[in-house]
Protein backbone atom coordinates (compact mmCIF):
# COMPACT_ATOMS: atom_id res chain seq x y z
CA UNK A 1 0.00 0.00 0.00
CA UNK A 2 1.10 3.29 -0.49
CA UNK A 3 1.35 5.85 2.04
CA UNK A 4 1.37 8.64 -0.50
CA UNK A 5 -2.31 8.94 -0.55
CA UNK A 6 -2.43 11.28 -3.85
CA UNK A 7 -1.34 8.80 -6.01
CA UNK A 8 -3.83 5.64 -4.92
CA UNK A 9 -5.94 5.11 -7.42
CA UNK A 10 -9.09 6.52 -6.98
CA UNK A 11 -11.39 4.16 -9.56
CA UNK A 12 -10.00 0.81 -7.99
CA UNK A 13 -10.26 1.82 -4.28
CA UNK A 14 -13.61 4.13 -4.86
CA UNK A 15 -15.79 0.68 -4.37
CA UNK A 16 -15.30 1.05 -1.00
CA UNK A 17 -16.99 4.29 -0.40
CA UNK A 18 -20.11 5.12 0.72
CA UNK A 19 -19.86 7.43 3.31
CA UNK A 20 -16.62 8.59 4.25
CA UNK A 21 -16.03 10.91 6.97
CA UNK A 22 -13.03 13.32 7.56
CA UNK A 23 -11.99 14.66 10.61
CA UNK A 24 -9.71 17.32 10.97
CA UNK A 25 -8.32 19.90 13.74
CA UNK A 26 -8.47 23.92 12.51
CA UNK A 27 -4.87 23.64 11.61
CA UNK A 28 -6.57 21.66 8.62
CA UNK A 29 -5.02 18.95 10.16
CA UNK A 30 -6.07 15.11 9.49
CA UNK A 31 -7.04 13.51 12.79
CA UNK A 32 -8.99 10.70 11.60
CA UNK A 33 -10.81 8.87 8.49
CA UNK A 34 -13.70 6.74 8.89
CA UNK A 35 -16.09 5.00 6.12
CA UNK A 36 -19.07 3.95 6.77
CA UNK A 37 -18.16 3.88 10.93
CA UNK A 38 -14.74 1.88 10.41
CA UNK A 39 -12.02 3.70 10.89
CA UNK A 40 -9.11 3.97 8.12
CA UNK A 41 -5.51 5.14 8.19
CA UNK A 42 -3.81 6.88 5.76
CA UNK A 43 -2.51 3.75 3.53
CA UNK A 44 -5.45 2.98 2.33
CA UNK A 45 -7.76 6.57 1.96
CA UNK A 46 -9.43 5.41 -1.13
CA UNK A 47 -11.05 9.31 -2.38
CA UNK A 48 -9.45 12.19 -1.50
CA UNK A 49 -6.62 14.74 0.07
CA UNK A 50 -8.19 17.38 1.71
CA UNK A 51 -6.49 19.64 -1.29
CA UNK A 52 -8.51 17.57 -3.90
CA UNK A 53 -11.89 18.59 -2.33
CA UNK A 54 -12.74 21.51 -4.11
CA UNK A 55 -15.39 24.50 -2.74
CA UNK A 56 -18.29 25.23 -4.87
CA UNK A 57 -18.43 28.86 -5.37
CA UNK A 58 -16.09 29.62 -2.93
CA UNK A 59 -13.04 28.89 -5.17
CA UNK A 60 -11.24 27.74 -2.09
CA UNK A 61 -10.47 24.05 -0.77
CA UNK A 62 -11.57 22.30 2.39
CA UNK A 63 -8.17 22.73 4.05
CA UNK A 64 -8.58 26.45 4.13
CA UNK A 65 -12.27 25.87 4.84
CA UNK A 66 -11.02 24.43 8.23
CA UNK A 67 -10.25 26.97 11.04
CA UNK A 68 -13.00 29.39 10.23
CA UNK A 69 -14.89 29.04 13.71
CA UNK A 70 -18.42 30.99 12.48
CA UNK A 71 -18.80 28.35 9.93
CA UNK A 72 -21.93 26.46 10.95
CA UNK A 73 -23.09 24.33 7.95
CA UNK A 74 -21.98 24.61 3.96
CA UNK A 75 -23.18 22.38 1.08
CA UNK A 76 -20.57 21.95 -1.77
CA UNK A 77 -20.08 19.69 -4.92
CA UNK A 78 -18.01 17.02 -4.95
CA UNK A 79 -17.85 15.26 -8.39
CA UNK A 80 -20.81 13.46 -8.45
CA UNK A 81 -22.05 13.79 -4.47
CA UNK A 82 -22.08 16.12 -1.66
CA UNK A 83 -19.75 17.51 0.84
CA UNK A 84 -21.20 18.83 4.49
CA UNK A 85 -18.94 20.62 6.35
CA UNK A 86 -20.29 20.52 10.31
CA UNK A 87 -18.92 23.07 13.09
CA UNK A 88 -18.61 20.53 16.32
CA UNK A 89 -16.56 22.92 18.46
CA UNK A 90 -12.74 22.40 17.51
CA UNK A 91 -13.58 19.31 15.28
CA UNK A 92 -14.99 19.35 11.78
CA UNK A 93 -16.11 16.81 10.13
CA UNK A 94 -16.32 16.68 6.29
CA UNK A 95 -18.55 13.91 4.88
CA UNK A 96 -19.12 12.78 1.63
CA UNK A 97 -22.74 11.84 1.80
CA UNK A 98 -22.20 9.64 -1.75
CA UNK A 99 -19.53 8.45 -4.07
CA UNK A 100 -19.67 7.35 -7.28
CA UNK A 101 -16.87 5.66 -8.73
CA UNK A 102 -18.11 6.51 -13.17
CA UNK A 103 -17.87 10.44 -11.68
CA UNK A 104 -13.73 9.60 -12.02
CA UNK A 105 -12.24 10.84 -14.76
Amino acid sequence: MSTQTEEVDVREKSKLINSLVVIANRKGEVLDWVNDGIRMNHENIPVISKSSVMISGLGKYVGSLIGLRELQSVTVEFINGKVIVLNDEDIYRVAIAKYEVESVT
